[in-house]
C-alpha cells in the first residue's frame, strides 16, 4: 500500500511539474510576442520620424528636421538593447524602394562664409566662398543610430551649428567606424572648426570607398 501511495504522489507531482512547465513555456512565448511586436512599431514609427526629418530638411525647415531627429534618437536610445551596432545595424536598417526614397527638393539652401542661409542651389555646399560643390543633398538611406546622427549633423551645418554637427558626425563614426559619409562630413566640420584631422578623416573616407574624398583631399590636404 505505501509504494502505491508513493507511485500516486509522484505521478501527481510529476503532473505539477508538467503543469509548471507548460504554463511557464506559455508565459514565455506571450512575452516574446509582446516584444517582437513592440519592435516592429517601434521600428515603423522611428522610421517614419527619419523620413519626416529628411523632408523637413529638404523643405529648408531645419528646425523642426532637428526636432524630428532628436525624438527619433531618444526613441532608440531610450531601448539599450536595441541600440543599433556595426554588429547588429541590420535589425533596424529598413530597406527601401527607388519609389519610396525621399525624394531630393530642387531647393537646397547654401551657406556663405558668415553662415547665413541666403540663397538656394540644386546642391548643397561646404559653406564658403572657396569651396567647392561636394555632394548631393541629404536623401534618406535607413533609420539606425549611426545615420540618424549623421542626417542630424548635416542639419546642424546648415543651420551654422558647427560644433555640434561635428559631434554628431563624431558619434556616427563611433556607432560604425566604417562609415564612409560619416568620415566625410567630420572632415568638413573639422576643417571649419581648424581641427587637426580633416586629412586623417578624408583618407579614411578614400579608403572606404567615398567618391568626393579624393578631391576635397586634394583640395586641402596636397
Amino acid at each position: 500500500m505505501r509504494l502505491i501511495r508513493l507511485y500516486k504522489l509522484n505521478n501527481v507531482n510529476n503532473i505539477k511539474e508538467d503543469k509548471m512547465n507548460i504554463n511557464y513555456k506559455f508565459i514565455l512565448i506571450v512575452v516574446v510576442s509582446f516584444i517582437a511586436i513592440n519592435h516592429i512599431a517601434f521600428s515603423q514609427s522611428n522610421e517614419k520620424l527619419v523620413q519626416e526629418g529628411i523632408a523637413e530638411y529638404q523643405h529648408g525647415n531645419y528646425e523642426n528636421a532637428i526636432d524630428l531627429f532628436n525624438g527619433a534618437i531618444k526613441k532608440i536610445e531610450s531601448i539599450k538593447s536595441d541600440v543599433p551596432t556595426v554588429n547588429d545595424s541590420e535589425e533596424l536598417t529598413v530597406s527601401v524602394s527607388k519609389e519610396s526614397i525621399v525624394k531630393v527638393s530642387e531647393e537646397s539652401y547654401i551657406g556663405t562664409s558668415d553662415e547665413k542661409l541666403v540663397g538656394v542651389s540644386t546642391s548643397e555646399f561646404t559653406g564658403t566662398s572657396t569651396e567647392k560643390d561636394i555632394s548631393d543633398p541629404l536623401s534618406y538611406d535607413g533609420s539606425e543610430l549611426g545615420k540618424i546622427y549623421l542626417y542630424r549633423g548635416r542639419t546642424n551645418m546648415q543651420l551654422g551649428n558647427k560644433e555640434e554637427a561635428f559631434q554628431d558626425f563624431d558619434k556616427a563614426v563611433q556607432l560604425n567606424p566604417s562609415y564612409s559619409e560619416a568620415y566625410f562630413r567630420r572632415a568638413i566640420a573639422s576643417h571649419k572648426l581648424d581641427k587637426d584631422n580633416v586629412c586623417e578623416d578624408l583618407l579614411k573616407a578614400m579608403k572606404a570607398g567615398h567618391s568626393s574624398a579624393e578631391a576635397l583631399y586634394d583640395e586641402w590636404c596636397n
